[in-house]
C-alpha cells in the first residue's frame, strides 16, 4: 500500500538524532490508540521545541550507545572491566551535563518529569573517580593496599635498574650490549645483548629481536628480584580485580535508576529530534475535534518546506536555524456536511501534494506529533488511513494498472465511521471517461454512505457536478497571466485540467496545440475560450479569501491581546488589595501598639510595684529550673550541649542520653567517659580557662562562615595520629551540624597523607564529597569535604 510519507518524515527525522540508540527509538514509533496519550506526545515534541528555538538548548550523548552493552553485565552482576567503567564515567557525565542544563528550564513541564527520571550521577562518579584515572587507568591509590603494592614495586624497580647498571659496569659488558639500555620482556627486566656474544654474558635469554641480531638476557643477580616483582604484580592484579569486583557490585545496586536514566537519555535524544525537526518545517499544535471536522488553516507539507531550507539543515542549534524559502499553504476544511473533498485542476497542479499533506497531518497527529499547519487546526481522531496513489500495476497477480485500481477502491469501500480517512489518487482515470466516470461516482456515493472522510483527486469532467450533501468540490488555482499553476487551495469550486495551457507550458508546439483546439467540440471550444475569464474570477475569489484570513488572524490575535491584558490587571488588582491589605493591618498593628504603650503609661504606679516583687520571683524560679535530676537530664542536657565535667576540671561534650544508672556518655578532649550525672554543669560554672577543641569560641560564632565550616590542620602528623585526629573531628563535626570540613594536610612524604585522606574521606558515610582545594583558589595541600546533612 503506498504512504502518505508518515515512514519518509520518520526517517527524515532519524537524521538529527545524536546517538543510534535514539535512531532506533525512533524506528518504533507507532500510532498511539488512545487521543490523549497522543496529546500528551504532542506537548512533550513542542516542549522541546521551545527549548531549541527559544533557549538554544543542545547537549552531547557521548555515553549513551555504549550503554546496552555495559548495562547487559550490571544486570547479571558480572565483573566490570575498566573499559566498561569509563564507559559509565562517559554515560554518567551526560547525565551530570543534561541535569544541569534542564535545572535553569524547569518551566517546561517535560524537563520537570525528566529532572525527576534522571538519577543524580554524583554518588558513582565519586566512586569511580577513586578507581579510574581520566586517562582510563586503575588509580595506583585506589586502595590503600594496592598503593602500597605499586610503591613496592617501584622500589624493586628501581633496585633492578641499579643492580642492572652496575653488573655492566663491574663486568665491563658495554661492548657485549646492543644498547646502552634495560627493557623488559614477559615482564622482567632484561639487558639486550648482542646475539653473537651471549655466551659471554651470564643470564637466562627471553627473547630475541626480529633480526635475530639482539638477544634479551636476564643476569642472574637479578632473577630473584625480578621473581619478587613478578609475584608483586600478581598480586596487584588480585587487588586489581578485588576493587573492580567491590565497584562493580555498588553499580549493581544501581540498576534500577541506571537503566531508567538510560531509557530516559534515550527518549530526550529522540524528542530532540522530534523537536529540531518541528522547529524546521514550523511544526504547531492542533485540537481534536469531536470526530466530524477536519480544519487545517495554512496546510503545508513539512517535507516540502524542509527541502526549501538553506543547505546545511542539521547544522548546531547554536547557530541560526535556517530560514525556509515561501512555501504556499492551503486552507482545508471538511465536516459533518461534507466529508468528502473531489480535488480537480491543472497537471501538475499541486493536487497530490495537496493530498498528501491532508492525509500526512492526520498520521502525524496519531503518531503524537505536530502538524504542518496553524495552532487553530482540529482534527479528528484517523485511526485507519487507507491510501491509493500511483500505479497499483501487479504482474505476479495478474492484475493491470486499472484492475489493481479497482482492487484497491474495492478494499476502500468496505472501511467505515468517521475514524478513517481515504486518500485516492486519479479514481478510475485510466479507463475511458464516460464509463471512469459513472464507476468513479458509484464507488464516491458508497464512501459518502460509509461515514467516512476522503479526498479524491481526478480529471474527469462528469465527477464535477450534480452532488449533493456529502461531496464538496475544491481545485488548484491556475494564473491566466503566467500560464503556470499557483498551488493555492480554492474551496467549494471545481478546476479544470487544463491541459493545453499546461502543454504550452511545457513547450509543445504551438501547431500542434492549434491542431489539438481545432479537434474539440463547438462546446467545448467555447468553454476553453472562457476559460481565462474563469481563472481571473477564481484569483478574485482567492484573494478575497485571503483577506478574510488576514483579517481573522488580526482579530483572533487581538482577542489574545485582550486576554493577556486581562489577565494581567487581574494580576495588578491582585497585588493592590494585598498591598492594601498590608498597609490595614500595619496600622491595625499601630493602634495596638499605640493602646499598649498607653495603657502602660497609666498603670506606671503599679508596675514600678511589680518591678520591685520580680526579683524574688526571678530569683525562686531560677533555682527551681536549674535543679538537675535523672529526670530532667535529657531535656536540659541532649546529645551535643557543651558541659563542664567537676570531677575532670574541664569541658566536655554528652554524646547520648542519660541510662538507668544516672550515667551518660561525655566526649572530653578526644576522650569518651561514662560519669554519673550529678558530676556534670553548664559550663559556664567552669572556674578554669580550659582550651575547648569542640566548642567554638564566640568570635566563631561571629562568623556565618565558621558556624558551617571546621579548620583542621594534620600537617606534621603521620598518617595513622592523623586519620585518628580526623574521625574524631568528623564525629564532632557531625553533632554540630557543620556542613564543611577544610583539612589542611600539605603534600607529605610522596603525597601519602594526602591520599590516606581522601581515600579515608571517600570511604566514610557521614561524606557527601570532596574536593582539592585547587576548586576553592587553593593549594592542592588542601581538601575540602561537604558533610552529609
Amino acid at each position: 500500500m503506498s504512504s502518505t510519507g508518515i515512514n519518509e518524515v520518520l526517517k527524515h527525522i532519524q537524521s538529527y538524532c545524536k546517538t543510534v540508540s535514539g535512531q532506533q527509538n525512533l524506528q518504533t514509533l507507532t500510532p498511539f490508540t488512545n487521543p490523549e496519550k497522543a496529546k500528551k506526545h504532542v506537548r512533550k515534541v513542542l516542549d522541546f521545541k521551545n527549548l531549541i528555538l527559544k533557549e538554544g538548548f543542545n547537549f552531547s550523548l557521548l555515553g549513551l550507545d555504549t550503554g546496552p552493552n555495559w548495562l547487559r553485565k550490571v544486570k547479571k552482576n558480572q565483573t566490570l572491566q575498566i573499559l566498561d567503567l569509563c564507559d559509565i564515567r562517559l554515560f554518567l557525565e551526560d547525565i551530570y551535563d543534561l541535569r544541569t542544563v534542564f535545572i535553569n528550564h524547569t518551566k517546561y513541564k517535560v524537563v520537570e518529569n525528566f529532572l525527576a527520571k534522571l538519577l543524580n550521577p554524583e554518588e558513582i562518579l565519586s566512586y569511580l573517580q577513586i578507581v579510574v584515572s581520566p586517562a582510563g587507568e586503575i588509580n595506583s591509590d585506589a586502595s590503600e593496599d594496592l598503593y602500597k603494592m605499586f610503591q613496592d614495586k617501584k622500589n624493586l624497580n628501581q633496585q633492578v635498574q641499579n643492580l642492572l647498571k652496575k653488573i655492566v659496569k663491574d663486568q665491563d659488558l658495554e661492548n657485549v650490549l646492543q644498547d646502552r639500555f634495560v627493557t623488559t620482556r614477559e615482564g622482567r627486566m632484561v639487558l639486550p645483548v648482542i646475539s653473537g656474544m651471549r655466551h659471554d654474558f651470564q643470564g637466562i635469554i627471553h627473547d630475541s629481536s626480529h633480526s635475530k641480531q639482539t638477544v634479551f638476557m636476564e643476569p642472574q643477580e637479578v632473577v630473584p628480584v625480578n621473581n619478587k616483582i613478578s609475584e608483586l604484580e600478581a598480586k596487584i592484579q588480585a587487588e586489581i580485580t578485588k576493587i573492580l569486583r567491590e565497584i562493580s557490585h555498588f553499580i549493581y545496586l544501581q540498576f534500577d535508576p541506571l537503566e531508567a536514566a538510560y531509557n530516559t537519555l534515550v527518549e530526550i535524544d529522540t524528542l530532540y529530534a522530534l523537536g529540531y525537526f518541528s522547529v524546521l518545517a514550523d511544526l504547531s499544535d492542533f485540537k481534536w475535534s469531536d470526530n466530524t471536522r477536519i480544519y487545517l488553516p495554512d496546510l503545508k507539507h513539512p517535507l516540502l518546506k524542509i527541502e526549501t531550507q538553506q543547505p546545511n539543515p542539521i547544522a548546531a542549534v547554536t547557530s541560526p536555524i535556517p530560514q525556509a524559502k515561501h512555501i504556499v499553504g492551503n486552507t482545508v476544511e471538511l465536516d459533518a456536511k461534507n466529508r468528502i473533498l473531489l480535488l480537480s485542476g491543472p497537471n501538475a497542479g499541486g493536487k497530490t501534494v495537496l493530498l498528501k499533506a491532508i492525509g500526512l497531518a492526520c498520521q502525524m497527529a496519531t503518531y503524537g506529533l505536530p502538524i504542518c499547519s496553524l495552532d487553530s487546526a482540529e482534527l479528528p481522531f484517523i485511526q485507519h488511513v487507507f491510501v491509493s496513489l500511483g500505479d497499483e500495476q501487479n504482474l505476479e497477480e495478474n492484475l493491470s494498472s486499472f484492475g489493481g485500481h479497482l482492487v484497491k477502491l474495492n478494499q476502500a469501500a468496505q472501511l467505515k465511521g468517521l475514524d478513517t480517512l481515504l486518500l485516492i489518487d486519479e479514481i478510475c482515470g485510466t479507463t475511458e471517461a464516460q464509463e471512469g466516470s459513472a464507476l468513479a461516482r458509484a464507488f464516491i456515493e458508497e464512501f459518502r454512505a460509509n461515514q467516512v472522510f476522503a479526498v479524491i483527486t481526478s480529471h474527469l469532467a462528469p465527477l464535477r457536478s450534480h452532488w449533493s450533501d456529502g461531496v464538496i468540490n475544491g481545485s488548484m488555482q491556475y494564473s491566466p497571466e503566467t500560464q503556470a499553476p499557483t498551488y493555492t487551495f480554492i474551496m467549494g469550486l471545481a478546476g479544470e485540467s487544463m491541459a493545453l495551457p499546461t502543454a504550452r507550458r511545457y513547450g509543445v508546439s504551438a501547431n500542434i496545440i492549434q491542431r489539438a483546439l481545432s479537434h474539440l467540440t463547438p462546446e467545448a471550444q467555447k468553454k476553453f475560450s472562457g476559460l481565462e475569464e474563469i481563472e481571473v474570477l477564481k484569483t478574485k475569489l482567492i484573494d478575497l479569501q485571503n483577506q478574510y484570513q488576514i483579517r481573522l488572524k488580526d482579530i483572533e490575535k487581538r482577542e489574545q491581546q485582550i486576554v493577556l491584558e486581562t489577565a494581567k490587571l487581574e494580576e495588578i488588582k491582585t497585588v493592590k488589595l494585598a498591598e492594601d491589605l498590608n498597609d490595614y493591618q500595619k496600622k491595625i498593628e499601630d493602634l495596638i501598639k499605640y493602646e499598649s504603650i498607653k495603657a502602660n503609661f497609666e498603670n506606671k504606679k503599679n508596675l514600678e510595684a511589680i518591678k520591685q516583687q520580680m526579683p524574688k520571683i526571678v530569683k525562686y524560679k531560677n533555682d527551681e529550673s536549674t535543679e538537675i535530676t535523672q529526670d530532667n537530664f535529657d531535656s536540659k542536657f541532649p546529645p551535643g550541649t557543651a558541659v563542664f565535667v567537676k570531677s575532670l576540671n574541664r569541658k566536655g561534650v554528652v554524646q547520648s542520653k542519660i541510662n538507668s544508672k544516672g550515667e551518660v556518655t561525655v566526649l572530653s578532649e578526644s576522650m569518651r567517659i561514662q560519669i554519673n550525672f550529678a558530676d556534670i554543669l553548664p559550663p559556664s560554672t567552669s572556674s578554669t580557662n580550659v582550651k575547648n577543641k569542640i566548642i567554638p569560641s564566640s568570635s566563631a560564632h561571629n562568623s556565618t562562615h565558621d558556624m558551617t565550616q571546621k579548620t583542621i590542620d594534620l600537617r606534621g602528623q603521620n598518617i595513622d595520629d592523623a586519620l585518628d585526629t580526623l574521625d574524631l573531628e568528623l564525629d564532632q563535626a557531625v553533632q554540630r551540624g557543620l556542613l564543611k570540613l577544610k583539612i589542611i594536610h600539605g603534600h607529605g612524604d610522596q603525597d601519602k597523607l594526602k591520599k590516606s585522606i581522601r581515600t579515608f574521606l571517600s570511604r566514610n558515610t557521614f561524606i557527601k564529597s570532596w574536593l582539592s582545594g585547587k576548586a576553592y583558589n587553593e593549594s592542592d595541600g588542601v581538601t575540602i569535604a561537604e558533610i552529609l546533612s
